[in-house]
């Protein structure tokens, strides 16, 4: 078997994890079932996936292109997310978001491979932008917990694909190392929210009277898994949006102002969920104080480990972000597009 019909394999074995108490998810159903099929054809017509996209057929393309798209769940595909995260298990969610493989195809086709989208790659750089924008106006918007952290995914992802599509190096670089962070802030986020909500009974919202007091490790946990979300300085999602900005934002200033919008709103948007769930809305901050649950809803000794084991690796890097800064370049020194933009043979 070749290793394009393998990568189609195991891209239609990833839509397992998106059954959600016995429904299925249709939009990455479909997306992975486009994905597979493009796949399939090129390497039924003997093009392996890493090789100059002039070589393969355009349905091909086609298909490989619009099922990433999907199975991603970037606009106007991205309605899923927010469900997936909301409905499902916390393991099929973490695993459908980390182990993407629509993200993993687009990744190495635009770093590893000579496909050239000209421009249809900028039109599509430009629509993951707006669809980057578009999720954190939502996730501002949401008065549920888990819903919101979907839109912050959402967001995060079409930040990485914006910098993937610029084939800038700088750019791609850093749109990798945000793949690596947001795979752990995302997560991190995730885990606080659905610990919470199996505890109380509900998922956390705005409406839910201040709980800070009762879970004082849920709630620093999950303001620093935010602010690595937002970009704070000193965490590993500072050091990968600062990269992935660089690289866009000296040739594609329009995609760069977008993106710098993104990650504002995404900011606001964190700091306001954690001071409304955890603290109180206005109106609700006078029971706040009050609020006793009849179950312990605070971090287990070890759900605390695990999250500071993230959240070591995340302010680690922010902090000394070299080790994984020189693993990333031994990588993309070896990548097409980096010999195409040094002007080298690979």
């Amino acid at each position: 078997m070749q290793r394009t019909e393998l990568l189609a394999l195991l891209a239609a074995l990833s839509v397992l994890p998106l059954a959600s108490r016995g429904r299925v998810v249709v939009l990455p159903i479909v997306g992975t079932a486009f994905l597979s099929a493009g796949l399939f054809w090129l390497a039924r017509a003997g093009v392996p996936l890493f090789r100059p996209r002039e070589l393969a057929p355009p349905g091909a393309v086609a298909l490989v292109l619009l099922g990433a798209w999907m199975r991603i769940g970037l606009f106007p595909f991205h309605g899923y997310v927010p469900v997936l995260f909301e409905r499902s298990h916390p393991s099929k969610a973490a695993v459908a978001f980390v182990a993407n493989p629509g993200m993993l195809i687009l990744m190495r086709v635009l770093t590893e491979s000579a496909w050239d989208l000209g421009i249809s790659g900028k039109v599509l750089m430009v629509v993951a932008a707006i669809s980057g924008l578009y999720a954190a106006f939502l996730c501002i918007g949401q008065s549920d917990l888990l819903r919101a952290v979907g839109f912050q995914a959402v967001a995060s992802t079409s930040m990485i694909v914006a910098g993937l599509c610029s084939r800038e190096e700088a750019g791609a670089f850093g749109a990798i190392l945000h793949a690596t962070g947001s795979g752990l802030f995302v997560t991190g986020l995730a885990l606080v929210a659905w610990g919470v909500k199996a505890r109380l009974g509900t998922s956390p919202g705005t409406a839910t009277p201040g709980i800070a007091s009762a879970a004082p490790h849920a709630a620093a946990a999950f303001l620093l898994f935010g602010l690595a979300a937002a970009g704070f300085p000193g965490t590993l999602g500072f050091v990968s949006e600062e990269l992935l900005l660089h690289g866009v934002i000296e040739h594609h200033p329009v995609t760069g102002t977008l993106i710098v919008l993104t990650t504002a709103l995404s900011a606001i948007a964190m700091l306001r969920l954690f001071f409304l769930v955890f603290y109180g809305a206005p109106n609700t901050r006078g029971r706040s104080a009050a609020f006793a649950p009849t179950v312990p809803i605070d971090l287990f000794p070890r759900e605390k480990l695990a999250f500071g084991a993230l959240l070591v690796v995340i302010f680690g890097l922010g902090v000394m972000p070299a080790p994984a800064l020189s693993i990333l370049h031994s990588v993309t020194d070896n990548s097409a597009l980096h010999h195409q933009q040094s002007g080298e043979t690979p």
